[in-house]
């Protein structure tokens, strides 16, 4: 433990510094003003633009070849619907860089925390409206610098209720989910579903129908991800020795599948001229001794040697050995 100093000892310390005979310790120097400085945001320290989950994009594709047959039927023409990208990001952030004419639909999915947001940009939007209101996209329509009205938003509720849908379907295989409908907004600045600095996944697909196409934007918060990464991860590992589901639907399903048996009696090569020659009543000697075990055959490829016989009335076999690959079996 260091001596503390008495009030003359740090007089004589004062009054020999004073006089220059002793050097006072240098001071620090100052930072420089020419360095940038960085904003560090520890929470979000870890967080990165382009998003890598795994079987995330399997998923999303189930999702895009669902909703293509769904809208397809809704608009009676053909529909292609194709994922174009994943991203992760703030949800504010995202919501604050949609254009007018987007149509916003909110939903709340059973029992995970918060939401999800099914988008239509301004150019499917008012495309949507074009083809579900008989128009034709023949020639491409200008797309409004606008907010959808109430009316188009209610015209766009069953297409954008199907997409969220078909998404709670593609997400069935890791959790039972139920939707709820909160309503289709035409205004960022009302979308309170989800909390504004909550990350979010922001799947991008491209939507094309009748020589119009458009970005219809899937944003889901980690929130509702984090509860079924596990099982996400999972679908990696299809060879494991765990009690997957495929394994038990295989064990149950392979004992009932139906095989081909046949036993063969003997066989023979002859010639032409004697097998168009045949008669009813003609006789084919067989090479094969009578007490030779027969061969069964299993879809086509030999098993088993077996005896033939009369059971219950009816000819039977006995089986009496393994057939083996390569061994001699007589004739």
């Amino acid at each position: 433990m260091e001596r503390i100093l008495s009030q003359e000892e740090i007089s004589e310390l004062l009054t020999a510094v004073k006089h220059g005979d002793i050097e006072p310790e240098p001071e620090e120097t100052a930072f420089s003003d020419s360095g940038s400085v960085c904003r560090l945001d520890l929470v979000r320290a870890g967080s990165n633009n382009e998003l890598r989950l795994n079987n995330l994009d399997l998923i999303l594709d189930s999702f895009a070849r669902n909703y293509a047959i769904t809208l397809t039927n809704r608009i009676q023409q053909p529909a292609n619907v194709k994922r174009t990208a994943i991203s992760s990001m703030e949800c504010e952030s995202y919501l604050n860089h949609l254009k007018d004419g987007a149509a916003i639909g909110v939903y709340k999915l059973e029992p995970l925390r918060h939401g999800i947001l099914v988008v239509f940009e301004s150019e499917l939007s008012f495309a949507m409206v074009e083809l579900l209101l008989g128009g034709n996209l023949g020639t491409k329509s200008r797309t409004a610098q606008r907010p959808l009205t109430s009316i188009e938003l209610n015209i766009l509720d069953n297409s954008i209720g199907d997409a969220s849908l078909d998404l709670v379907k593609a997400l069935g295989d890791l959790e039972e989910l139920t939707i709820e409908p909160q309503g289709i907004q035409n205004n960022p600045r009302m979308v309170n579903l989800i909390p504004a600095d909550a990350m979010t996944i922001v799947a991008k697909l491209n939507v094309e129908m009748n020589g119009a196409s458009g970005q219809m934007h899937l944003v889901i918060p980690n929130s509702v991800i984090d509860p079924l990464r596990e099982k996400l991860q999972a679908r990696d590992q299809p060879d494991n020795l765990g009690d997957n589901g495929w394994q038990k639907h295989l064990r149950r399903e392979l004992p009932l599948v139906q095989v081909e048996m046949s036993a063969e009696l003997g066989t023979i090569n002859l010639e032409m001229r004697d097998f168009i020659n045949f008669q009813v009543g003609d006789i084919i000697d067989l090479p094969w001794s009578p007490s030779e075990p027969l061969t069964i055959h299993v879809e086509g490829r030999p098993k088993y040697f077996a005896q033939a016989g009369i059971r219950n009335g009816n000819k039977a076999v006995r089986i009496s050995g393994i057939y083996q690959e390569g061994a001699e079996h007589g004739n």
